[in-house]
């Protein structure tokens, strides 16, 4: 109990971070539209790769799961070089993940999901028209429908009892920027919280700390 209160405490002081940065980017949005016109707007399209195993555990995965997003992307590019980039994404997830006893199938998992990231960086010129930029930031994750396969025999549980539908990531990486038009990022997500919503005795580890990798291709306006 005492645990499970703690996760939940957590993860609303991380949200409400997470919602104060969000409006710290919109009004640092607000105030470069006034003042320098690189506020752009654009859309977005990723290749995930979803790792199977938990990022905190020693335990390897059995594979590496594809995945993609689609969505708009907005970036607020200062004079100085440093950026920000946000946007809201859609997208399918797919995941094998190892059972706690061995020789038991792998448990699927099929989700879709919404993202709000929000990253920021500072971009390097490697010549007129090509930049390089270190990212890092969060990403709040909602996961709105998840279904649920290869349940070890005699458990009766309905995804909704086994997998939590918010979770919160911290991203590194960095972003190729082409002329101010494309933009290419290329980033680690690692789960903040664990993704299952109980600790039972279901899977290889109590807290399933999902990691994944993605490529992204933004087009801006």
């Amino acid at each position: 109990m005492y645990y499970s209160n703690f996760q939940k405490n957590s993860f609303m002081r991380s949200l409400l971070t997470f919602i104060l940065v969000m409006a710290a980017v919109a009004m640092n949005a607000q105030e470069s539209a006034e003042l320098d016109p690189r506020l752009q707007w654009g859309v977005s399209a990723s290749f995930d790769m979803d790792y199977g195993a938990s990022w905190t555990s020693t335990h390897t995965s059995p594979g590496i799961y594809p995945g993609f997003t689609v969505g708009g992307a907005m970036r607020v590019m200062f004079p100085k070089g440093w950026l920000i980039n946000t946007g809201v994404k859609a997208g399918y997830t797919h995941r094998a993940i190892d059972a706690a006893t061995d020789g038991n199938r792998s448990i699927v998992t099929d989700s879709w999901r919404i993202g709000i990231p929000v990253t920021a960086g500072y971009k390097f010129d490697l010549s007129k028209d090509f930049g390089i930029a270190p990212l890092a930031g969060l990403e709040y994750n909602y996961y709105f429908y998840t279904s649920t396969a290869h349940l070890p025999a005699g458990v009766d549980l309905s995804s909704s009892q086994l997998w939590r539908k918010n979770n919160l990531d911290w991203c590194v990486g960095a972003a190729l920027i082409i002329d101010t038009v494309f933009e290419v990022d290329i980033l680690a997500d690692f789960s903040m919280f664990r993704a299952n919503k109980k600790q039972n005795d279901l899977l290889f580890t109590r807290n399933f700390m999902p990691c994944s990798g993605s490529v992204t291709l933004k087009m801006f306006f």
